[in-house]
């Protein structure tokens, strides 16, 4: 795939990202628990890809995947719980997300300490500009009360939990592993996690609204489900590591910051919420620092 293509591949999964966190609300206000949104997309995800990958007979990469797709499924199950466990303490969308999009950051840090990617003047100032696209974005400063402290941590840790999602994605692109494997085995190994400390979770968070599982909601509910997980997890993550097969983690990290974009526009269609001026800029900025990072490297000699 040329960087073109991965390029092309990451802002549309990037797109599809943004109906992640509006549908997590969705999920809420519908009464699901965190533990339930945290794993019935990503289990209709491998449900799906499980014929595919058997009829494909699709092989891992070399005998250490088995060990790093379950390292990379423990990311996934802490990336669950911490980015909707902000949601589910009742921290404001706006703030969840913009806790959750300093992603870059810390991708930009960690692809230069796993992957020796270069941080360049080019990567720095996209970076600046999307940061204060996403601030303008979502406007912290309109959020009134105080703030759950917990809630507040989750989000935090949960930007710091995506950007090692993005770097193991890199990684498995590295290793050639195919797209629908590391697709499927990050959906699978993310599940039994969440179900391996369901139990020790449950001792410390008895909650229902953290901890219920249930299969009795109603059928339309799973329709919802289904039809979200088919694009918000099958389709967006296939095309995420399809992109990142030759497109630098670091570079990615800014790219996927579309998706507070995406998730406003969602909002605004789903939700009525009103396009403002501030979405507008916000959303100009973003595109912006994607406009840089994809230039930079169409000038360059090769993706670093």
């Amino acid at each position: 795939m040329k960087s073109s293509e991965g390029y092309v591949a990451l802002l549309i999964a990037g797109i599809l990202f943004g109906s992640i966190t509006v549908s997590a609300r969705f999920f809420a206000n519908l009464g699901f628990s965190l533990y339930e949104i945290s794993m019935y997309t990503l289990a209709i995800t491998f449900i799906v890809l499980f014929p595919v990958v058997l009829l494909r007979n699709e092989k891992f990469a070399n005998k250490k995947s088995l060990r790093f797709f379950a390292l990379y499924g423990w990311i996934g199950a802490l990336l669950q719980l911490a980015g909707f466990g902000g949601i589910v303490l009742g921290i404001p969308v706006a703030i969840v997300s913009l806790l959750m999009y300093t992603q870059p950051i810390y991708t930009t840090i960690f692809g230069r300490i796993f992957y020796d990617e270069k941080i360049t003047k080019g990567k720095t100032i996209a970076l600046l500009i999307a940061i204060l696209g996403v601030i303008l974005l979502l406007k912290p400063w309109d959020i009134s009360g105080m703030l759950n402290p917990t809630g507040v941590f989750s989000a935090l840790m949960g930007g710091i939990f995506l950007s090692l999602w993005v770097i193991g994605g890199r990684k498995a692109g590295i290793n050639k592993e195919k797209t629908t494997l590391t697709t499927f085995s990050y959906a699978f190994f993310t599940v039994v996690w969440l179900l391996l400390i369901f139990p020790i979770f449950k001792s410390l968070v008895p909650a229902p609204q953290f901890t219920t599982i249930t299969l009795s909601h109603p059928i339309n509910f799973w329709l919802y489900v289904i039809v979200i997980a088919l694009f918000s997890r099958v389709i967006s993550n296939f095309l995420f590591y399809l992109g990142l097969e030759n497109i630098t983690a670091s570079r990615t990290g800014i790219i996927m910051l579309i998706e507070p974009v995406s998730a406003a526009l969602l909002s605004a269609i789903f939700f009525l919420q009103p396009i403002t001026i501030n979405i507008i800029l916000g959303g100009f900025f973003i595109l912006l620092a994607n406009y840089i990072t994809i230039m930079e490297t169409r000038n360059s000699k090769k993706e670093i």
